[in-house]
């Protein structure tokens, strides 16, 4: 990432989190926030990035989480990376109690938001042997992305191996499992595209 210092425009406040886009330079507090977190093993980050308060980050060794120039973190937002890389674009923004864990990777793209509340896992566990605890048959994990621009409502889930095109839209609380198409606007369980309602069966007699 580079050394430089971006200037981080734009102003206001973006509503599906409850942390300000862009406009301001970070307090001092945000500072010192975000410079103890770049000394931690495993954490890259990039001038301008803004670390809400209580956030909390465990990377195991050999993981990275890397935190581009000007992303939001929001308050009590949570990182779990056991395998691989958890990436944050260049002016994401992270809502309030975000979970994030990783097992494979998970990639946010510059300039996609997540709501507050929102939950990414890369990972699943198995359970093939019905004879065995599953906390005893492991996981398997598959990477995940979010791509540039998308939105994700507050409270969304985002799977294992599922891929958020750029400026899709996922309403809240939906569940994304596979891949989502570029610009789509998807909502439910699993995230589908909104249909028709379904036809309403009129009574006998009219009524």
């Amino acid at each position: 990432m580079s050394n430089s210092h971006p200037r981080c425009d734009g102003h206001g406040i973006n509503h599906l989190t409850s942390i300000p886009t862009m406009r301001h330079a970070p307090s001092l507090r945000q500072r010192l926030r975000a410079r103890r977190l770049s000394r931690r093993d495993g954490v890259e980050l990039a001038p301008g990035a803004l670390i809400g308060r209580a956030v909390s980050v465990e990377v195991s060794p050999g993981a990275r989480l890397r935190i581009g120039a000007c992303a939001r973190i929001g308050d009590r937002t949570r990182f779990l990376v056991r395998a691989g890389a958890v990436e944050i674009g260049e002016q994401a923004s992270l809502g309030e109690r975000c979970t994030i864990v990783a097992h494979a990777g998970v990639q946010i793209a510059p300039r996609a938001t997540l709501g507050d509340e929102v939950t990414i896992l890369d990972f699943d566990h198995r359970f093939a042997d019905p004879e065995l605890p599953i906390r005893v048959q492991g996981l398997t994990s598959e990477r995940v992305s979010v791509g540039e621009g998308a939105i994700l409502g507050p409270r969304a889930a985002v799977l294992r191996g599922a891929r958020v095109g750029a400026g899709a839209r996922v309403g809240p609380l939906a569940v994304v499992k596979g891949e989502i198409a570029p610009g789509a606007v998807v909502e439910g369980v699993p995230a589908r595209a909104p249909g028709p309602p379904p036809p309403r069966h009129r009574r006998k007699g009219g009524r």
